[in-house]
């Protein structure tokens, strides 16, 4: 694997790429790309808690997909891919508080009849309260700054058009006749005899 990794950094420039290769990216990141877009409907809603975990997935496959073919596109996909690294990041971090706002309450029911069993009574109980409280608070008031960081990213992204030019970047070799030599900046037939071209 690792030599696989440095074969394609010693490519050299200027040597053309088979067509297929390239219709082969822009067909896979653009079926990521549009999965990940499906779920934009749902960033306005903070109680789309399921969506915006599914989001997320969606975004890690795009970011995989895209780095996987970011060789043929030298450092145009350096952007995009940095993009929804952050888009990822953030919704995980919005799926971290959920799953705490989750779990929040079954610890305190698991603990409440632990300490039934134990004393006889959930007299104990009470002074947990207050600290968890403070717990749950906490990570209500984090998901809120998190969440809203996000969508106020998003709207940069959309104003900047990063989708649109990503779709564009990816879609300009395929814009060529087939008949035609497509002489991206770094690229070399190596990488479509790795591909099996």
């Amino acid at each position: 694997e690792e030599q696989t990794k440095t074969r394609i950094v010693e490519r050299t420039t200027g040597e053309p790429i088979n067509f297929s290769l390239y219709n082969l990216a822009n067909k896979a990141i653009l079926e990521h790309l549009q999965a990940f877009l499906g779920f934009e409907k749902y960033i306005t809603n903070p109680e789309a808690v399921a969506e915006l975990h599914a989001m997320r997935i969606a975004a890690k496959q795009l970011r995989y997909t895209l780095e996987i073919f970011s060789p043929l596109y030298a450092e145009e996909l350096k952007i995009p891919i940095q993009t929804v690294r952050t888009a990822q990041e953030k919704l995980g971090d919005v799926h971290d508080c959920d799953t705490w706002a989750s779990l929040i309450p079954v610890f305190l029911e698991k603990e409440r009849q632990r300490i039934i069993r134990f004393y006889g009574h959930a007299g104990f109980y009470k002074m947990l309260l207050p600290g968890i409280a403070a717990f749950q608070q906490d990570r209500l008031q984090a998901r809120s700054l998190t969440y809203q960081a996000f969508l106020e990213t998003w709207e940069k992204w959309k104003e900047n058009e990063m989708w649109n030019k990503l779709i564009q970047t990816i879609q300009l070799p395929t814009r060529h006749s087939p008949g035609q030599e497509f002489y991206p900046a770094a690229a070399s037939p190596l990488l479509d005899k790795e591909m099996g071209e």
